[in-house]
């Protein structure tokens, strides 16, 4: 580069954009205690909760469980086919998947959201997020135990700079499951 093409570089001014909601890197926040809240809708990877006497709908990243009801049949149908699994069984695993959840989240837990839109059926707002009791995480617990399969929003891990160590470690543990036939895999034909 010449002297004269450096100097232009260095003393043309620089434009720097505003952020946008939009483009705003998000921080993480963790709320806590939280307990999990009664609904007339909620499944093994999206429930509401309560925290500080608000009630907030969650969606957890990484994970998808099976459906706890036939509104969206072509999801239900996409379900039985990555599950390996009949499509009337989707919602019976759905039902079980929700089970562990509650037992999971039986006692009080921690949110940790960047307030990310999780889109949702519901007409109340969803947020993506990452929930933990005693340092375990929901979505890798359900995973393990076979009612989740890797699928859905990544994000970089809120102690874990890159996501995809983070799914690798998800797509170990779906494995497993797989062949253990574990959960929603007791039922796979795959």
């Amino acid at each position: 580069m010449s002297l004269r093409a450096l100097l232009i570089c260095i003393l043309t001014p620089t434009v720097i954009l505003p952020l946008t909601a939009e483009s705003a890197p998000q921080d993480w926040v963790e709320l806590s205690p939280c307990h999990l809240a009664k609904s007339s809708y909620s499944d093994g990877d999206s429930f509401h909760v309560i925290c500080k006497g608000k009630n907030h709908h969650f969606r957890l990243y990484f994970v998808d469980c099976p459906e706890t009801d036939t509104r969206i049949p072509e999801r239900v149908r996409e379900q039985a086919r990555a599950f390996g699994i009949d499509k009337k069984k989707v919602i019976t695993a759905g039902e079980n998947a929700h089970a562990f959840t509650r037992q999971f989240l039986s006692e009080d837990f921690k949110v940790l959201t960047k307030w990310e839109d999780a889109r949702g059926a519901s007409k109340k707002q969803r947020f993506y997020a990452i929930v933990m009791v005693n340092q375990k995480d929901l979505g890798t617990e359900l995973v393990r135990n076979g009612w989740a399969r890797v699928y859905g929003k990544p994000t970089d891990f809120p102690d874990h700079p890159r996501s995809w160590g983070f799914r690798k470690k998800l797509s170990h543990l779906e494995s497993q499951a797989r062949e253990k036939k574990l959960g929603v895999f007791s039922h796979s034909d795959l």
